[in-house]
């Protein structure tokens, strides 16, 4: 973990803001105990940390606060505590020296126009600038080269922004997090002077009777077939070059890691409309129903998981 500073000039004194580090097994506010890390990962879902709560509410101003997490904590665990700190108005986070970022709800986001959406595609970051005149441009990209394609797609096309958002996802380590925080801050700065948004935009997680899989490797098997959903989607759009849409899969990995079963809705997720193609639907339904999985630990595990589509420029 990198070294978090704890106290920063205010210009006029040093105050010292409130520092959140996430151990294996516990959550800690400025040293002392607030809450089980080990109980979130598992119950495997994004919930109020109420001690948390209560000592921000406190502290009465709110005011940024430092997080740090050991590199592999899932998202359940560090979107437990952004929300929390977010609902006692605690919306800005430090993730490093200069990283600071805002939390923001998703009626927020859509208020952003134009805005750089970042969020992880299917080989790694992707981007893509959404509302304003409704231009749409899409590139999946290695971190180092988001700021490049950026730049350049922001030159050629005039496709600029007037804020950054990171969509966080729900399988995200916080290794992840931070690397695609950093990315979307350096690719963001020769174009706005606002810091970057984090959307928290979750998945659900839910254990059979005493079934656990780390949501880290379910996301890493995910990422092994975005190409073969990916085939499912050409296929739409050769039918409807337009198409876009959004499903929401319900998928159960049984004891020996097969999926036993798998559903694919129609969900509106944000701004992205129901997937309205059946064929595009089934087809993913199909791979779901392909993945193979770790053995989960004591049991069943149930899985929904928003795909969303969108057509590239």
């Amino acid at each position: 973990m990198s070294e978090v500073p704890t106290a920063v000039d205010d210009g006029n004194r040093l105050a010292a803001r409130p520092r959140v580090e996430v151990t294996e097994a516990e959550i800690l506010l400025d040293g002392e105990r607030v809450g089980s890390a080990k109980a979130i990962i598992d119950l495997n879902r994004v919930m109020r940390i109420a001690e948390l709560a209560k000592r921000l509410d406190a502290r009465g101003t709110p005011e940024p606060y430092y997080l740090q997490a050991f590199p592999e904590a899932p998202a359940v665990v560090w979107m437990s505590v952004m929300q929390t700190a977010a609902n006692a108005g605690f919306t800005d986070v430090v993730l490093d020296r200069d990283l600071r970022l805002e939390v923001i709800d998703d009626a927020a986001r859509q208020a952003i126009e134009p805005r750089l959406e970042v969020f992880q595609g299917e080989e790694g970051l992707s981007w893509r600038v959404r509302g304003g005149a409704g231009h749409l441009a899409r590139s999946n990209v290695d971190p180092v080269l988001l700021r490049p394609s950026v730049a350049r797609k922001c030159t050629d096309d005039k496709m600029c922004f007037r804020r950054a958002v990171l969509r966080c996802d729900y399988l995200m380590s916080f290794t992840t997090l931070v690397e695609a925080a950093s990315a979307c801050d350096a690719a963001s700065r020769p174009f706005t002077e606002a810091r970057v948004a984090l959307s928290l935009r979750t998945a659900r997680v839910e254990g059979g009777p005493g079934g656990r899989l780390p949501p880290a490797t379910i996301q890493r098997v995910l990422r092994g077939r975005f190409g073969a959903l990916h085939k499912c989607y050409q296929q739409g759009l050769v039918r409807d070059p337009s198409l876009t849409g959004a499903l929401t899969l319900r998928f159960v990995i049984g004891r020996e890691g097969s999926v036993a079963s798998a559903t694919a809705t129609p969900t509106a997720v944000q701004d992205v409309q129901a997937m309205p193609d059946e064929e595009v639907s089934d087809c993913v339904k199909n791979v779901f129903l392909t993945l193979s999985f770790p053995e989960p630990e004591g049991g069943t595990v149930t899985v929904d998981y928003p795909v969303v589509f969108t057509p590239a420029e």
